[in-house]
């Protein structure tokens, strides 16, 4: 008689100790019957959702998932086996709460589904964090993208602005100044016919405007580099070496593959830019005497170089306009850009991309 009383007593325990946990757990657990129907609340589902209704355990799953659920709940039931599965619950207040959801079965003596134990939990804050993360990510992205075409477009008007001007010191200053050269050539002559000593002077004069149409000429081909066009280039290249050499004295050799064709407008202009503006900042901030620039070949990647002998980059100023633009038109033409400083003294400033 006591033995029988001690475990009635100890049935009431791990009564109240199942009832106490349940009650006190975040977790949901709910039974099911084969049908759906529910006939077991723990008490959470309604201190959590607000929800304490038996019956139809779909009716509270929002509409929007309600038939993929179901179908879920349809596969666990024949199968036999549980599953796992996220989706949104009208609570009783008229909230919206996400719920995970994890399901198992309980079969009779004959392996028979009888029922299907749901234990579910509350992830609405996880999923909150998520969208508020995915929406911060895709304005960020938005925003980037904005960026970028106003940099692309910046690049453009850059472009189109350096094209005009170069044309206009081409067809206008320079057809201008030949004008005048041509006038003084014949002034020089009148003045040597008669022998008079002016014509010393007017020599000179000749010399400077002949000088300066061809630095003009020169200035109009770096702005507007019409031979990209059709001599290609490798001829540009060429053409800005021996700018510099005339301009500012540095001796500047340029080498490159004889397999190199530039496959488009775009990857020749933004190659020769990216050149002019390595070049000037070796000069201007490196005070370079020798600048070379190459491009060689390897089976799948082609590297452009343009390393001077000057006093080396400072790291500070990596993120100078000057800087930027080269690292934004190199990725115009899918590649990668460095800057870095040679052991020996000066910059490198390399540009890969696929071959």
């Amino acid at each position: 008689m006591n033995e029988h009383v001690n475990k009635e007593h100890l049935l009431r325990e791990s009564d109240d100790l199942f009832r106490l946990i349940l009650e006190n757990v975040d977790d949901l657990i709910a039974v099911l019957d084969t049908e759906g129907e529910r006939v077991y609340n723990s008490p959470g589902y309604y201190r959590i959702l607000k929800d304490n209704t038996a019956g139809d355990s779909f009716a509270h799953v929002h509409p929007e998932d309600r038939t993929r659920i179901k179908a879920l709940f349809r596969q666990v039931v024949q199968t036999g086996t549980g599953g796992r599965a996220e989706y949104r619950y009208l609570t009783g207040d008229g909230s919206v709460r996400y719920i995970e959801s994890q399901s198992s079965v309980v079969k009779n003596d004959g392996g028979h589904v009888v029922n299907v134990l749901v234990v579910s939990r509350d992830i609405t804050e996880r999923k909150q964090a998520e969208q508020a993360m995915q929406a911060a990510k895709e304005a960020a992205e938005a925003a980037l993208e904005r960026a970028t075409m106003a940099e692309r477009k910046i690049i453009n008007i850059s472009e189109e602005t350096r094209e005009r001007i170069g044309q206009e010191l081409h067809d206008d200053l320079g057809q201008h100044l030949t004008g005048v050269a041509f006038l003084s050539e014949v002034l020089n002559k009148q003045l040597s016919a008669k022998n008079w000593p002016e014509m010393h002077s007017v020599t000179r004069i000749t010399a400077l405007i002949n000088e300066a149409v061809v630095r003009t000429r020169q200035l109009a081909q770096g702005l507007y580099p019409v031979e990209l066009k059709e001599a290609g280039l490798q001829a540009m290249l060429g053409q800005l070496a021996n700018q510099l050499k005339s301009i500012y004295g540095v001796d500047c050799e340029v080498q490159y593959d004889d397999n190199f064709v530039a496959g488009s407008t775009s990857l020749a202009i933004n190659m020769f830019r990216i050149a002019q503006e390595a070049a000037n900042n070796a000069i201007k901030h490196g005070a370079a005497t020798k600048i070379s620039i190459t491009i060689n070949l390897s089976p799948d990647t082609c590297i452009f170089e343009i390393i001077d002998n000057g006093s080396g980059i400072d790291i500070a100023k990596q993120g100078g306009l000057g800087m930027h633009t080269m690292r934004y038109r190199a990725t115009l033409i899918g590649a990668s850009f460095t800057c870095e400083p040679v052991t020996s003294g000066g910059t490198k400033v390399s540009v890969k991309f696929p071959a």
